[in-house]
């Protein structure tokens, strides 16, 4: 049965960071910031007494744009509009 811990925190003035009394097992962490693309690490084992160090490096995110359209379209004019008649050969 795998359990999921879910824990915050944030990182100092010169980024590091420290999570203690972690019980022991699998974890992946994911390092975030405003204006940067969310960084997710490779399986990290933590095992009793153990320091673990991780290293993140965050890329400057693209650029998001949304574009939303609110218009109703336009109906097609099923009448015709235009005057037509039939030539026959002769009056060609």
């Amino acid at each position: 049965m795998r359990r999921a811990c879910v824990t915050s925190i944030f990182s100092d003035g010169a980024g590091r960071f420290a999570f203690e009394l972690l019980p022991p097992g699998d974890y992946s962490a994911r390092a975030s910031a405003d204006g940067m693309s969310p960084q997710v690490s490779p399986a990290v084992h933590v095992t009793l007494g153990a320091v673990t160090e991780l290293e993140f490096k965050l890329s400057v995110a693209g650029a998001h744009e949304t574009v939303a359209v609110s218009a109703k379209p336009r109906q097609v004019d099923m009448e015709p509009r235009g005057i037509s008649s039939v030539v026959d050969e002769r009056a060609i």
